[in-house]
């Protein structure tokens, strides 16, 4: 599911609370450190530009940037205050153009 920071895109995808979508978190990242804590949970060790982050059941990993690789974590208080789901109703779609003109002319 996308996701956008009020105005910018984002990708982003929750690590569900029982753990189970840990295979989709691990190709979203492009691989990294899993551990399995008790009760049998897997937890993450993702690589983020400040350092190494453990990611815990009901976290979101996040690019700000659909070029970078460069993943973040954030807790899911955090992410709902900041981030909705992009809609159609809610796309400004003469932005996204701009911005899209604006960076290739950069």
């Amino acid at each position: 599911m996308r996701y956008r920071r009020k105005p910018p895109e984002i990708e982003a995808i929750q690590y569900l609370a029982d753990g189970s979508n840990w295979r989709e978190i691990d190709a979203f990242i492009g691989g990294c450190e899993w551990s399995v804590a008790l009760p049998m949970m897997p937890i993450a060790k993702v690589p983020t530009p400040c350092g190494i982050v453990e990611l815990h059941p009901g976290d979101w990993v996040r690019r700000d940037n659909l070029v970078s690789s460069a993943v973040w974590v954030s807790k899911d208080e955090v992410f709902s205050r900041v981030y909705e789901p992009v809609t159609r109703e809610n796309v400004d779609i003469d932005a996204y153009v701009r911005n899209l003109v604006e960076k290739k002319n950069d």
